[in-house]
């Protein structure tokens, strides 16, 4: 029968495209469709947004020197930078 070959091939180029379902991140990182940046260490979050990729967990930053999700006090930046723990708030002050 010629259902089951075109019904292989078209299910191998669906696994193909889409890709699997859970993504093998680092440690302390997790995959993510949406996020609105990531976090780095030292580096202000720009609202750009990311897509499909890996993010570090919440209490975690990205060290720009390892590309590993680390603890907030163990980024290796130099002191003078700040760490940027959280990310800044958006709020319409002029409305309130």
């Amino acid at each position: 029968m010629q259902v089951t070959p075109v019904f292989a091939a078209c299910l191998l180029l669906a696994i193909l495209f889409v890709g699997p379902t859970g993504a093998q991140c680092p440690a302390n990182s997790e995959f993510t469709s949406d996020a609105p940046c990531d976090s780095i260490c030292g580096v202000p979050c720009d609202f750009k947004g990311v897509h499909n990729i890996c993010i570090c967990m919440d209490g975690y930053l990205k060290d720009p020197k390892t590309q590993q999700c680390v603890r907030q006090n163990q980024c290796s930046i130099p002191e003078d930078i700040p760490v940027l723990r959280q990310m800044p708030a958006f709020s319409f002050a002029c409305f309130v």
